[in-house]
């Protein structure tokens, strides 16, 4: 799941690049990524089907499936028609989330038991997938709910409601699926996903079922840690980080975001400077990682110059601090430099 979940920060990471020069892809399809899980990389192909929005219309629809509903639900009108909707950015930013959902829950949002007409199934997947497409895990309307359930809903992705809602995976899928379906100026940007994904990655934990067909999952504030795909329960406690930073110098206040800690996980840049982001050409250099040594989890200084342990002391490279429940370590002195405050969890 975690090879799943990095192909699809390169994906979006392609696909913001690409809208920020004006450009949309106008076919966006699982045809049109090549992907390797194992290695956690894609690339975005079929690049003859690029676009510039009202300047240069596309010569395909795009691919059954990924094409947004306002272009199938207006597509039988006359070309020239003023409400006619073609692909553009906004389109590219309904298929791209089609395919993170696909990807990470092996699923359509969209293809459910729901029939929407009886007349032919070339009319059925018309207005399934245009006018009247619904989100199979849409919160109030269960009508496209497959009748067996979900067994792995949106929600185990990651934190849900709140203020940091759409900060993360399930808050974007239902801004996708349920705000923006029909309406494609709130649906999120390529850039958005690629900052959720990144916060998934924080939160994965290793499930310790050697048989599970996923190896990962995701950290649930408040809920015991149990792996969505095989069921294991974690049975032993990990430290979690809780990052801060100071709106004023020496009074630090809680970020809303955590990183889980377990054997090897690394912190990089952007998690010791909240200024940093991990776009392209950051350094991506293990800053420092948690480890577990004789029974105690620790975190180890690999490059920090001024990472400060919970007793005040500088704490020198190649050399650690234990992780205590309630303990704070001062990873960053800079303006932006970030204190993380230990919590254990499981």
């Amino acid at each position: 799941w975690l090879g799943y979940l990095q192909l699809c920060m390169k994906m979006a990471r392609a696909i913001r690049k690409m809208h920020l020069t004006g450009l949309a892809h106008s076919d966006l399809s699982s045809k049109n990524v090549l992907v390797d899980p194992k290695g956690g990389n894609c690339a975005v192909i079929d690049i003859d089907s690029l676009v510039v929005p009202r300047r240069f219309a596309p010569d395909v629809l795009g691919t059954p499936g990924y094409i947004a509903p306002e272009v199938l639900a207006t597509q039988r009108l006359p070309v020239g028609d003023p409400n006619r909707k073609l692909p553009e950015i906004s389109t590219d930013l309904h298929a791209l989330p089609v395919l993170i959902y696909e990807y990470l829950l092996r699923r359509h949002p969209l293809r459910g038991p729901k029939v929407n007409s009886v007349d032919s199934a070339e009319e059925d997947e018309f207005l399934s997938m245009g006018p009247k497409a619904l989100f199979i895990e849409h919160p109030t309307d269960k009508s496209n709910q497959p009748r067996e359930g979900i067994k792995v809903p949106v929600d185990t992705l990651g934190p849900t409601g709140g203020i940091n809602d759409r900060l993360y995976l399930p808050g974007l899928f239902r801004q996708a699926f349920v705000d923006g379906l029909h309406n494609p100026p709130r649906r999120p940007t390529a850039q958005m996903w690629e900052q959720a994904l990144y916060r998934t990655a924080d939160l994965l934990i290793p499930c310790g079922n050697g048989s599970c067909p996923e190896k990962w999952f995701v950290y649930i504030e408040g809920q015991s840690q149990q792996c969505p795909w095989c069921n294991w329960k974690l049975n032993e406690p990990l430290p979690v980080l809780d990052f801060m930073f100071a709106p004023r110098k020496g009074q630090y206040r809680e970020e809303g975001h955590c990183l889980v800690g377990f054997n090897q996980r690394p912190l990089n840049l952007w998690h010791v400077n909240r200024g940093i982001y991990p776009t392209e050409g950051v350094d991506r250099t293990t800053q420092a990682y948690v480890a577990k040594h004789q029974g105690q989890w620790i975190l180890i200084n690999k490059h920090l110059d001024t990472m400060i342990s919970p007793s005040g002391n500088p704490v020198p490279k190649g050399q650690a601090c234990v992780l205590k429940e309630g303990s704070e370590i001062l990873l960053s002195n800079d303006d932006k430099g970030r204190m993380v405050s230990i919590r254990m969890v499981r």
